[in-house]
């Protein structure tokens, strides 16, 4: 039986709360399980539900622009048990984008009524539906038309409902913490509200507003400009007089002190030392990491059939693992050889359900089979993994996840799954949910232009933002492949902060980048990856303070920022897996990232994939 799998050590899921208690079984004969692929198939079959596929084309009526037909769709469900508050929402989505082409026409009194009825749609969802989704984001949605509102008021020169309007919006993002969300446009029309009509709440908005935007930036400047005597009036925050910094961990410092000497070549020193941090840390996230490296200590001591059996031990532990795959290479065994080829059983259903639980989990399979993915995402996030959860439904649920393109979801749900050493996820079926394609055509080209090996570019992104296109990281950085919007102006100065969130254009932007990255560190690609997380100038300096002699596996141990040691380690493990599944045409080996001679060699082409390609183990998943 395999060991618990630490989210350190995967590497490859997003955070998942620790399990505090042993998930709770189900009671005797509530549900029988069923093969996950035919569970699959079904979802994946065409429903008859009328009420389903009309709010399927309303939706897709929206996204289209036909907002008329939007609304009209829609307005059939209004009464719908099941899709009213989905109606609601649709209608109040038309009625903002049809607001906001009456305010590029500057039809201002028509942006008023608009957007009024929009707020009042969005004002009907809890109305409607206790259990809906939508609840989480109704005062972002009413503060998106009040800001419109609000422009429209300010374009009017009717300075007071202007600033109103403004300030409502604001609180309401301020509450969600989304002040991010504004556009400078908005942020330049308060300033000039506040310079024209003057109220009790300027001062504190506009202070917390350039307090929260960089030093600066676009919306600082915006913001200002309308009220130039601010800055006189109200003196800037006092700075921090002091920084607390964290400590580290115990376990990392007793870590860190085998592998310096390692490094150093003091291998006997190195091997008590990994063995007594093993003894007194066997639960630590860094075990994995003490393992592979106790065994190339005993490697260099010459004891290469105790490094072999821990090796091959580390591999079936933690095959999914960056380790695992150093050991795989290490000891010469298949990659794929401990990942079973059966399909898990699973649940779909659980007794511990919560009441909204159950109903948005019955709506989300409703809207799958109806082909509204985007919808089924809605109802799916948050329904996360709880402790009561059984494993076999909690797999079901990752699957649907999978199914709905909420790739993020299903990743956090798999490692509750590894921290719970569920056998289910050391399955070829599971590796798919675990490296999902996504934008292959749109990664191919932009990776073409750039020079860069589309397989990388894909590795990058599944670890940036597990595909999802809406991620915004705390500290500002936007969309697939996470790019802070100084870094993408730099790159792309025409392209606006909103448009970076475009699929095409965060990866066009993303991959320009990687290119300038790859090109200054002379095409090492884990230089490369390091620069790209925690930017070139913190790699110039590892590199400088570095022996000249030293290779990939121990640049990557030595790299002093955590998330950048793991963020390398997980992209180059990434790599490894999409390669096999892809059937990419030549496979790499670890000199491929660590060139120290000029770029690598040219990437090949990656075959057309409608599905998994040669599962690892040499045999072929089939849907």
């Amino acid at each position: 039986m395999k060991p618990v799998v630490p989210l350190f050590a995967l590497l490859l899921l997003l955070p998942a709360a620790a399990v505090s208690a042993a998930p709770t079984a189900l009671p005797a004969a509530a549900l029988l399980p069923q093969p996950i692929d035919s569970l699959q198939e079904k979802i994946r079959k065409p429903t008859k539900n009328r009420p389903a596929q009309t709010i399927k084309k309303a939706y897709d009526a929206l996204r289209e622009g036909k907002t008329a037909k939007a609304r009209s769709t829609a307005l059939a469900l209004k009464d719908n048990a099941t899709f009213a508050d989905f109606a609601e929402w649709i209608i109040a989505a038309a009625y903002f984008e049809d607001a906001r082409k009456a305010f590029q026409k500057r039809q201002l009194a028509e942006v008023e009524r608009l957007a009024r009825a929009s707020v009042a749609a969005t004002g009907r969802i809890p109305l409607v539906n206790p259990y809906s989704p939508l609840l989480k984001s109704l005062a972002r949605e009413i503060a998106q038309a009040e800001l419109l509102s609000g422009s429209a008021f300010c374009a009017a020169k009717k300075w007071k409902p202007c600033r109103d309007r403004l300030e409502l919006a604001f609180q309401r993002l301020g509450l969600g913490n989304e002040l991010g969300a504004i556009r400078p446009q908005f942020l330049s029309d308060y300033g000039l509200a506040c310079g024209k009509a003057p109220g009790e709440l300027c001062d504190p908005w506009l202070q917390r507003l350039v307090s929260f935007f960089p030093k600066n930036s676009a919306e600082v400047k915006t913001l200002l400009a309308g009220a130039p005597d601010f800055e006189r009036r109200v003196p800037p925050g006092h700075a921090r007089a002091t920084r607390s910094y964290k400590a580290p961990d115990l376990d990392q410092t007793a870590f860190d002190g085998p592998m310096t000497q390692y490094l150093q070549q003091k291998y006997a020193d190195a091997v008590h030392g990994f063995r007594q941090f093993l003894d007194d840390y066997p639960r630590s996230t860094y075990r994995f990491r003490a393992r592979y490296w106790l065994a190339q200590a005993l490697t260099q001591e010459q004891k290469h059939d105790e490094a072999k059996s821990i090796l091959d031990k580390l591999q079936n532990d933690g095959p999914l693992t960056y380790y695992g795959m150093l050991a795989s290479i290490a000891s010469g065994r298949d990659l794929g050889e401990p990942i079973d080829g059966s399909i898990p059983s699973v649940f779909s259903s659980d007794a511990f359900l919560t009441p909204q639980e159950k109903v948005r989990l019955s709506r989300a399979e409703t809207l799958l089979a109806a082909g509204a993915p985007e919808l089924a995402a809605i109802d799916l996030r948050d329904l996360r993994a709880r402790d009561p959860l059984s494993s076999p439904f909690l797999l079901y649920l990752a699957m649907l996840n999978h199914e709905a393109g909420n790739h993020s979801a299903a990743f956090s749900i798999l490692s509750e799954l590894f921290q719970r050493n569920y056998a289910g996820v050391y399955t070829t079926y599971v590796l798919r949910l675990i490296f999902p394609v996504e934008h292959l055509e749109v990664i191919q080209q932009n990776a073409q232009e750039n020079k860069l090996d589309p397989i990388l570019v894909l590795s990058l992104i599944k670890q940036e933002s597990g595909f999802d296109s809406g991620a915004a990281s705390g500290s500002g950085a936007q969309g697939l492949m996470q790019l802070m919007p100084a870094t993408a102006a730099d790159v792309f100065p025409e392209l606006s902060r909103v448009e970076l969130l475009a699929i095409e254009a965060n990866i066009r932007t993303g991959t320009r980048y990687l290119g300038r990255m790859m090109a200054r560190f002379n095409g090492n690609i884990a230089l490369a990856l390091a620069a790209y997380n925690a930017g070139p100038n913190a790699v110039d300096r590892w590199v400088k303070g570095a022996p000249q002699q030293r290779g990939l596996l121990e640049f990557i141990e030595s790299i002093p920022y955590k998330e950048t040691r793991e963020y390398v380690a997980a992209i180059i493990r990434n790599y490894f897996w999409y390669s096999r599944s892809l059937n990419w045409e030549s496979q790499k080996t670890l000199p491929y990232f660590w060139n120290v001679y000029g770029p690598p060699e040219a990437p090949g082409g990656i075959l057309p994939v409608a599905g998994p390609g040669p599962a690892p183990g040499g045999t072929t998943e089939e849907e």
